[in-house]
């Protein structure tokens, strides 16, 4: 197996742990099968779960107008009503995963819009640039906190990780967020069955 396979595959497997983790705590897959740019909306929509996530989710556009697909996105906690964000980045050798952590906060700052937790992981990973990118943390609105996995597992499994958020769905209101190339927090007056927007949603 040479390096990028095996770089890929480590990759899934700290991905992997993440889910096993989230799934630990009740949380459930949405609409795996959706295009990347449809998910958001559907993960924001559904009633499905109360606390539900989605994979590989699209979110807008980086600094440099590219396309910006986040490796997890999670709903129903209490302690995050607009959403929670996980990224996961794998260093297994010398490379320059750790190189575009710059870029990576930059965006979370100004493009994500929700809170976000990094999940840094690899030997390859070098201990200078975890400290870097956690320095940020004061500085980014954003950046919730940078982890390796057994950080992120110990801080899973708080209190406010596991509390509900609480759902306005007593037939005349329900609370939605939407992120897209501008992030906004709308509220929409929802029917029984039918959810009705003016003007083009976002």
């Amino acid at each position: 197996m040479n390096r990028g396979c095996r770089a890929n595959k480590t990759g899934f497997v700290l991905e992997a742990t993440v889910e096993g983790t989230l799934r630990g705590h009740g949380y459930l897959e949405i609409c795996p099968e959706l295009p990347k740019k449809r998910k958001l909306d559907w993960l924001l929509l559904s009633t499905a779960n109360p606390k539900r996530y989605a994979k590989q989710v699209y979110i807008g556009s980086s600094i440099y107008e590219t396309e910006i697909n986040v490796d997890f996105y999670i709903v129903g906690s209490g302690s995050f009503p607009l959403g929670l964000i996980v990224e996961c980045k794998w260093q297994e050798d010398k490379g320059s995963v750790d190189e575009k952590y710059p870029y990576l906060n930059l965006n979370i700052k100004t493009c994500y819009g929700v809170p976000t937790i990094v999940i840094v992981g690899g030997d390859g990973m070098r201990q200078g640039s975890i400290d870097w990118f956690k320095k940020q943390i004061p500085d980014n609105q954003n950046l919730l906190g940078v982890h390796k996995l057994e950080g992120f597992i110990t801080w899973a499994n708080k209190p406010f990780f596991e509390e509900t958020a609480i759902i306005y769905d007593n037939a005349a209101f329900k609370y939605f967020y939407f992120t897209k190339l501008k992030r906004i927090a709308l509220f929409f007056r929802v029917n029984r069955l039918t959810l009705t927007v003016l003007g083009s949603i976002i």
